[in-house]
């Protein structure tokens, strides 16, 4: 995988974190490896890069395989921002709390 972290931390992560199992685990860094090859400069512009990853499953996966991949993308893109700042609460610009990791993990597998 790309340079931005490290493979078995981002697994541990998932199975730790996420109550992800070791399949649904593989799947997730199987998806993101993908979309590092296919957007390596993604950091630069976050959204435009899901989008077009988006368009790109679309036209060759079902709507099934391609909402996972986005969730897997959308989960490592929180891992890479929880893992590169201080912080476990994203704040607002006032610096009223929105959520913190915990409740955005909360949410996420709710929707699993």
């Amino acid at each position: 995988m790309s340079s931005h972290y490290n493979k078995s931390d981002f697994m541990q992560f998932l199975i730790e974190k996420c109550h992800f199992g070791n399949k649904k685990t593989k799947w997730a860094c199987y998806w993101v490896e993908r979309f590092e090859q296919l957007f390596p400069e993604w950091e630069q512009d976050r959204e435009h890069a899901i989008e077009a990853f988006n368009d790109l499953l679309c036209k060759r996966k079902s709507d099934i395989v391609v909402n996972w991949a986005l969730q897997s993308v959308r989960v490592f893109m929180m891992y890479v921002s929880v893992n590169s700042t201080p912080l476990s609460v994203i704040k607002h610009h006032n610096g009223e709390q929105i959520f913190s990791v915990w409740q955005i993990l909360a949410m996420f597998r709710q929707n699993k």
